[in-house]
Protein backbone atom coordinates (compact mmCIF):
# COMPACT_ATOMS: atom_id res chain seq x y z
CA UNK A 1 0.00 0.00 0.00
CA UNK A 2 2.86 2.37 0.84
CA UNK A 3 4.54 1.71 -2.51
CA UNK A 4 1.31 2.51 -4.36
CA UNK A 5 0.96 5.81 -2.50
CA UNK A 6 4.59 6.72 -3.24
CA UNK A 7 4.13 5.86 -6.91
CA UNK A 8 0.99 7.97 -7.07
CA UNK A 9 2.82 10.95 -5.53
CA UNK A 10 5.76 10.54 -7.93
CA UNK A 11 3.44 10.42 -10.96
CA UNK A 12 1.64 13.53 -9.74
CA UNK A 13 4.96 15.36 -9.38
CA UNK A 14 5.99 14.42 -12.91
CA UNK A 15 2.60 15.46 -14.32
CA UNK A 16 2.87 18.86 -12.59
CA UNK A 17 6.39 19.51 -13.87
CA UNK A 18 6.52 22.60 -16.07
CA UNK A 19 8.50 22.63 -19.29
CA UNK A 20 9.75 25.35 -21.60
CA UNK A 21 8.55 25.17 -25.20
CA UNK A 22 11.84 23.57 -26.27
CA UNK A 23 11.67 20.95 -23.50
CA UNK A 24 7.99 20.33 -24.25
CA UNK A 25 8.88 19.90 -27.92
CA UNK A 26 11.35 17.12 -27.12
CA UNK A 27 8.77 15.30 -25.01
CA UNK A 28 5.74 15.73 -27.27
CA UNK A 29 7.23 15.54 -30.76
CA UNK A 30 5.64 18.87 -31.78
CA UNK A 31 7.76 21.89 -32.68
CA UNK A 32 8.24 24.69 -30.15
CA UNK A 33 6.51 27.08 -32.58
CA UNK A 34 3.42 24.87 -32.80
CA UNK A 35 3.27 24.46 -29.02
CA UNK A 36 3.62 28.23 -28.67
CA UNK A 37 0.72 28.62 -31.08
CA UNK A 38 -1.40 26.24 -28.98
CA UNK A 39 -0.58 28.33 -25.90
CA UNK A 40 -1.42 31.54 -27.74
CA UNK A 41 -4.85 30.28 -28.83
CA UNK A 42 -5.38 28.87 -25.32
CA UNK A 43 -5.63 25.21 -26.29
CA UNK A 44 -2.84 24.63 -23.78
CA UNK A 45 -2.68 26.64 -20.56
CA UNK A 46 0.40 28.83 -20.08
CA UNK A 47 1.67 28.21 -16.56
CA UNK A 48 4.64 30.48 -17.14
CA UNK A 49 4.57 34.19 -17.76
CA UNK A 50 3.83 36.21 -20.90
CA UNK A 51 6.81 36.06 -23.23
CA UNK A 52 8.19 32.99 -21.42
CA UNK A 53 5.48 30.35 -21.63
CA UNK A 54 5.73 27.07 -19.77
CA UNK A 55 3.53 24.02 -20.19
CA UNK A 56 2.63 21.41 -17.60
CA UNK A 57 3.83 17.95 -18.67
CA UNK A 58 0.31 16.60 -18.07
CA UNK A 59 -1.14 19.14 -20.56
CA UNK A 60 1.15 18.19 -23.45
CA UNK A 61 -0.43 16.77 -26.60
CA UNK A 62 1.15 13.50 -27.68
CA UNK A 63 2.08 13.07 -31.30
CA UNK A 64 1.29 9.60 -32.58
CA UNK A 65 3.70 8.11 -35.04
CA UNK A 66 1.11 5.98 -36.82
CA UNK A 67 -2.55 6.19 -37.65
CA UNK A 68 -4.62 8.01 -40.21
CA UNK A 69 -3.04 10.90 -42.03
CA UNK A 70 0.52 11.59 -42.96
CA UNK A 71 3.01 8.83 -42.06
CA UNK A 72 5.82 9.52 -39.64
CA UNK A 73 8.83 11.19 -41.26
CA UNK A 74 11.15 8.23 -40.67
CA UNK A 75 8.63 5.94 -42.42
CA UNK A 76 8.55 8.25 -45.45
CA UNK A 77 12.35 8.33 -45.57
CA UNK A 78 12.58 4.53 -45.35
CA UNK A 79 10.04 4.23 -48.16
CA UNK A 80 12.06 6.60 -50.36
CA UNK A 81 15.30 4.74 -49.62
CA UNK A 82 13.68 1.36 -50.38
CA UNK A 83 12.21 2.57 -53.67
CA UNK A 84 15.55 4.06 -54.77
CA UNK A 85 17.33 0.76 -54.03
CA UNK A 86 14.74 -1.16 -56.07
CA UNK A 87 15.14 1.15 -59.08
Amino acid sequence: MLAAAELERALALVADETLSLVEASRVSGYTPDYLGHLVKIKKIKNVGRPGAPRIRRADLPKKTSHGPGRPARRDRIRSIVRSSKEA
